[in-house]
């Protein structure tokens, strides 16, 4: 053992009496390169994540450095069925029974203005969290918001030509039951 290891006891490896068990230990607001699998091919983003695990009673705390090493080993493309893998690697990694890892990321698409036919960029913002409580049950969550373009219908009423049209955003939520063994989010 060197002399630093003498020095710097490792804390979170001693046991805690306290019983007290924690929900949720981990990093969060992590910025990393993210590809995502789509049915377009390989989309090169950046991902904001959130990863965390829970603790046993008995257990002080936990490994904050193995989170970034499971981002550092995994940085082939991902979308449900991979990040699910990626969760098992944390639990397993960190010694844990449950646990999450949660990324938001902007997703860009091409898109052709419907008369002018020039193309551009629009951009969705995109959540994906991956779970497994203490019972076993694994689930993956989509949100995405997508923005969009309508035609002002009181615009239109008063106007022979040149209505406006208004900007919204359409967020959709998945939450579906899942078996253990499909998740395909491309």
């Amino acid at each position: 053992m060197n002399t630093l290891q003498q020095v710097l006891a490792d804390i979170q490896a001693l046991p805690d009496t306290r019983g007290l068990a924690i929900d949720q230990a981990g990093v969060k607001g992590v910025r990393y390169p993210l590809a995502v699998c789509s049915a377009l091919g390989t989309i090169h983003t950046v991902g904001t994540f959130s990863l965390t695990v829970g603790l046993g009673g008995d257990t002080k705390g936990t490994h904050m450095s193995r989170f970034m090493e499971l981002l550092e080993a995994n940085r082939d493309a991902v979308d449900g069925a991979t990040l699910h893998l990626w969760l098992q690697d944390m639990l397993v990694r960190l010694g844990a029974r449950s646990g999450s890892i949660d990324v938001q990321f902007p997703y860009f698409v091409n898109k052709t203005a419907p008369v002018s036919r020039v193309k551009s960029l629009l951009d969705y913002d995109v959540r994906w969290t991956a779970s497994v409580d203490l019972q076993g049950q694994r689930r993956f969550r989509m949100r995405v918001i997508a923005p969009v373009t309508s035609l002002c219908p009181c615009s239109k009423e008063i106007s022979r030509y040149g209505a406006h049209n208004q900007r919204s955003s359409i967020t959709i939520d998945t939450d579906p039951e899942v078996s253990p063994q499909s998740f395909n989010t491309g």
